[in-house]
């Protein structure tokens, strides 16, 4: 065995957290296992569906309350929508967006304390409410924003104003080029927010990234399932409305976003689950943490 494998094994990722030690292969990096990190989420939410409906279907009355008191429930998205109560511009959609991320970002933290820590599921803990939950969140909200920058990179093309110097020109697509690349380095630090939850001491970037190399296109495939599903999901509920939307009455609205939210939150627990197994498979299981 290797120097360098020895002193990743007796770094431990957390001060208050017990790990078994991951399999590290002389190059001080985990490999991750293809397949299992496909289909693991997807069997963690069916082994435990029913603990997914009765979170989910909280905070989905939760999330589409805020729709309705901001007039922007899904039914309001369809062109022929008639008699229902809809915004008319986007002043409050900013205040909107907050309260929907918010609500997400805690069921995931909920959800994986729930599914993961056997945390028991009441009124008391059905919110965060402990500076690790906010942390966590923060963290995740973080992954979130990072994973905008392609957008910000085609905006910045899109806008941009052509330049007669060819040098600055190939240095400006260089430079706003990178954003396009910032989600495929995100991805290999998704089990950072698992950590999080747990409330472990959080590793060095470098550390991670050492752990996770060699594994980009394993975590990809895995993350293009989820994206697919997802995709695939939302394209058929929204042609389903758009049968009924000359028909919008109360009740669709009420019941589609219901739906919808339900269904949002379920695609988020399988990105949830994926942080997990990619935690599990670099850091190792734990077996024993310290609550705050």
């Amino acid at each position: 065995m290797s120097g360098k494998k020895e002193k990743l094994k007796k770094s431990k990722p957390a001060e208050n957290c017990t790990f078994l030690p991951p399999r590290v292969s002389d190059d001080g990096a985990v490999r991750l296992p293809a397949v299992k990190l496909i289909y693991l989420p997807f069997g963690i939410m069916v082994d435990k569906f029913v603990l997914l409906l009765k979170l989910g279907s909280f905070y989905a009355l939760l999330l589409s309350l805020v729709s309705f008191v901001f007039g922007y429930a899904y039914i309001c998205n369809l062109p022929l929508v008639r008699n229902f109560p809809c915004a008319v511009g986007g002043s409050f959609l900013p205040l909107y967006f907050l309260f929907k991320y918010v609500l997400l970002l805690g069921f995931a933290v909920k959800w994986y304390q729930t599914a993961f820590l056997g945390c028991t599921l009441g009124w008391k803990n059905i919110f965060p409410v402990c500076r690790r939950d906010f942390l966590s969140m923060g963290l995740l909200a973080g992954f979130f924003l990072l994973n905008l920058a392609p957008v910000l990179s085609f905006y910045l093309l899109l806008i941009r104003e052509p330049n007669p110097d060819a040098a600055i020109e190939v240095a400006y697509f260089a430079c706003v080029s990178v954003g396009f690349l910032v989600p495929f380095a995100v991805m290999r630090f998704y089990s950072l927010f698992g950590l999080a939850v747990e409330g472990c001491r959080l590793p060095s970037w470098s550390e991670v990234w050492q752990l996770s190399r060699g594994n980009t296109l394993r975590i990809l495939i895995a993350l293009f399932f989820i994206f697919f599903l997802t995709l695939f999901a939302f394209l058929n509920f929204y042609l389903l409305m758009r049968g009924y939307e000359t028909q919008s009455t109360l009740w669709l609205g009420i019941s589609s976003e219901f739906v919808y939210d339900l269904m949002l939150l379920m695609l988020l627990s399988l990105f949830v689950n994926h942080c997990y197994i990619q935690k599990l498979f670099m850091f190792g299981e734990t077996v024993n943490e310290t609550n705050d």
